[in-house]
């Protein structure tokens, strides 16, 4: 896996262009319907709980609830993972380096509360707009 950011350039060995896909998602959207909403949250703490228990873990539970992610091991649920770790700071290159793959991410109790909390702010006057223009923003309220 390589990590990239805006402006890297990857390349092959050789010097050519590398083609590669990419995932564009909304932090915090579990669901993977590109919205931060209260089911995110809700399929943020059934995973949690799930696997709290000695019988599931993450390699074996589904996390996002979206029709994309067929599998514990899919790369749309990795992805969902990516998105509902709001906790860690896709910008801190130090901090996000050391998670890639669902299994080795926190994915807990706290997310869940941070998505709500997103989505209830959101949801309000004060806040609605910056949820549109400046999501980033809001994150930083919700989770400082």
């Amino acid at each position: 896996m390589v990590i990239a950011y805006a402006g890297d350039k990857v390349r092959f060995v050789s010097g050519a262009g590398v083609a590669v896909t990419a995932y564009i998602g909304v932090k915090g959207d579990a669901t993977l319907d590109n919205v931060v909403d209260a089911n995110d949250a809700s399929a943020v703490l059934t995973f949690y709980a799930k696997t709290s228990t000695e019988e599931f873990d993450s390699s074996n539970t589904i996390l996002s609830t979206s029709e994309l992610a067929t599998t514990p091991s899919s790369v749309y649920d990795d992805f969902a993972a990516f998105l509902c770790d709001v906790k860690i700071e896709v910008s801190n290159k130090e901090q996000f380096s050391r998670y890639s793959k669902k299994t080795e991410r926190l994915i807990d109790a706290i997310d869940a509360s941070a998505i709500l909390t997103y989505y209830a702010m959101a949801s309000t006057e004060q806040y609605g707009q910056m949820s549109k223009e400046e999501p980033s923003k809001l994150w930083s309220l919700v989770i400082d």
